[in-house]
């Protein structure tokens, strides 16, 4: 193969994709579609969160095109034939390397960038990721990072320069992008604060409650508890003071989070928690039942998990699932279009035909029109050949 066409191909990848890619870091070598947050959890977002744990793994049982063109970056870079000119290119490895489970090697590849553009938000949003999702040592900086990414964060694009404008378009953002990425970087900041908060207080052997990460209130406020009025879990509902924290977006908000470390259970326990959640939000009795669903897609993949390896939150998770199952078995069942249904008595049909019958007439009637309409026709032609023919004579 040609290096040096691949090379090419690949820069070519980055202008012509240019999209955002997740929450906590970014790159233009990945189409929205790859990335699309999603409500339906069993047609949609379930497909892409296989994709993004398959990227990482070594052999796995299926192989994405989403993961090929992972390894096949990392793979000229090794032979030395993966060229970086620009802080986009550079950037866009460093997901690579973050994604195929390097992120100790993108610590190292990112400092000199840190160091380079010490106002790039950016830039300091990937190294504070890969920093976090490192070993001990590095994790500990991650909250200086983030906080740092934060503050050179504005609120809107109209307060960049532009040139730093001309950057982010390269990455596909536009002025909402801009705006839902800073959210989804602060909420990232809550869970990198809350977890080393843990860590420290399971060193001093302090207890620790077992919860999901509390990413939708400010550290200082009380966090929002997927719990009814009773202090249970229940499908679908949660007590009216936390429906108030929880964001109208808040399952676009955790997949995103999600996207962005696909193989941690925790987080994904949160999924499971906001789209049950959410359905509290919604009038239409079919959206609920997608939403809950979802979530009990969810926990069943976690539940089913914990039988072979440990789980965190174990018997929160059964005991959820366990309810979502008992629900869901009371859902109706979908509308589907049966055929055989056509053939059946309607008992509401007051002819005393038959489906069958009926369907017949109506066949039978709509052929008898068209023919009529075709004599008809034919008869009209007919005339006016004979008048011409006279006029003519």
């Amino acid at each position: 193969m040609n290096k040096e066409l691949v090379r090419c191909g690949l820069m070519f990848c980055s202008l012509a994709c240019i999209q955002p890619a997740s929450a906590g870091y970014y790159s233009s070598i990945d189409t929205r579609f790859e990335l699309m947050p999603s409500r339906d959890f069993e047609k949609v977002f379930g497909g892409i969160l296989d994709d993004l744990r398959a990227i990482p793994i070594p052999k796995p049982d299926r192989d994405p095109v989403f993961r090929k063109r992972y390894v096949l970056i990392e793979s000229l870079s090794r032979d030395g034939a993966l060229k970086l000119d620009t802080l986009e290119q550079k950037l866009n490895y460093s997901t690579v390397l973050i994604r195929r489970g390097r992120a100790d090697e993108a610590v190292g590849f990112l400092l000199p960038l840190e160091r380079q553009y010490p106002e790039n938000f950016l830039v300091l949003s990937h190294y504070a990721t890969s920093l976090f999702l490192s070993t001990p040592e590095f994790k500990a900086k991650a909250p200086y990072y983030m906080k740092q990414a934060l503050k050179k964060w504005p609120k809107n694009m109209d307060e960049l320069k532009d040139e730093d404008r001309r950057f982010l378009r390269a990455f596909g953002w536009d002025e909402k992008d801009f705006e839902d990425y800073r959210l989804y970087e602060t909420c990232f900041e809550r869970l990198i604060l809350h977890r080393l908060d843990e860590e420290k207080r399971h060193q001093r052997k302090d207890p620790v409650e077992v919860a999901v990460d509390p990413i939708f209130t400010p550290p200082k406020e009380k966090p929002l508890r997927f719990l009814n009025d009773r202090g249970e879990f229940e499908p679908g509902r949660i007590a009216a003071a936390e429906k108030d924290k929880l964001p109208r977006n808040a399952v676009e908000i955790v997949e995103q989070l999600v996207m962005w470390m696909p193989h941690d259970d925790r987080l994904f326990w949160l999924l499971g928690e906001v789209f049950s959640a959410s359905a509290m939000q919604e009038p239409d009795e079919k959206t609920k039942n997608q939403l809950i669903t979802s979530a009990y897609l969810i926990f069943q993949q976690l539940e089913k998990k914990s039988f072979t390896q440990k789980l965190y939150g174990k018997a929160e998770i059964e005991s959820r699932f366990s309810k979502l199952a008992e629900y869901v078995k009371t859902m109706p069942e979908p509308n589907v279009f049966d055929p055989e249904k056509l053939l059946k008595k309607d008992e509401d049909n007051n002819s005393g035909l038959t489906s069958e019958q009926w369907w017949r007439a109506l066949g039978v009637g709509v052929l008898t029109g068209l023919a009529v309409g075709m004599f008809a026709l034919w008869q009209v032609q007919e005339m006016r050949r004979r008048r011409q023919a006279r006029t003519a004579s």
